[in-house]
């Protein structure tokens, strides 16, 4: 599928819209977007400032914001700030990530200069809401944990929990090996997950490493 402009919209297969409301994803690069986290155009000048004044003291090309960039920036958030569909608006470091249901709001952000790399995206609701969807598995549950640094005690308190219960949870062996053999902290991220046969086996997990678990959902075997 393709944009009236000519890009290619990626297919997402999701569970829900993004948000839970909105069909199109745009992502884009734009230099010092951190800058213009809010439209005021006082703000923008602030951060500006401040960034600036940092990169007297650091002397990194990065940091620093020109004159005619900042204005650029204001009268990007111009642009942004007349758009009268409803939308969702994004910011992390130099990246800027736009929702709505009306391409028309990406056809105009895509016409503001400097914004580079962009990429579509369609939410595709093909998949069971608050469910894994699975071609095979064993298992019929499946808990995530928390996205957090864990300690050496920790680690190896779990490691022997679920190695030692091969039946019952199910682990990865990418990170049955990173259990086992971490000799000190590892940072577990929020997508580490272990599958299981009750749903009450998740809280055995929290029993054994409290507050670990962020989430059990079912899994459903894809037809």
């Amino acid at each position: 599928m393709t944009t009236p402009l000519g890009f290619e919209i990626r297919q997402d297969s999701r569970d829900r819209l993004f948000f839970d409301q909105f069909e199109y994803g745009m992502r884009f690069r734009y230099e010092h977007s951190d800058r213009m986290r809010s439209l005021n155009h006082q703000d923008i000048s602030n951060c500006c400032a401040l960034a600036n004044r940092i990169a007297k003291i650091r002397p990194l090309p990065a940091i620093h914001v020109s004159a005619e960039y900042e204005q650029d920036m204001k009268d990007f958030a111009d642009v942004i700030a007349a758009i009268s569909q409803p939308f969702k608006r994004i910011v992390y470091s130099d990246w800027q990530y736009f929702y709505a249901n009306d391409f028309k709001v990406f056809e105009v952000i895509a016409q503001v200069p400097n914004i580079k790399y962009i990429t579509y995206h369609q939410a595709v609701v093909d998949r069971p809401r608050d469910a894994v969807s699975l071609k095979h598995s064993d298992y019929q549950w499946r808990s995530y944990f928390k996205e957090r640094m864990y300690q050496q005690t920790q680690l190896q308190t779990l490691s022997q929990f679920l190695v030692t219960r091969p039946q019952q949870f199910k682990v990865t062996e990418h990170w049955q090996w990173r259990l086992l053999k971490n000799s000190g902290r590892l940072y577990v991220p929020r997508s580490f997950f272990v599958d299981h046969h009750d749903q009450k086996d998740a809280l055995m997990l929290q029993m054994v490493l409290p507050g670990c678990v962020r989430k059990t959902l079912p899994i459903v075997i894809k037809p």
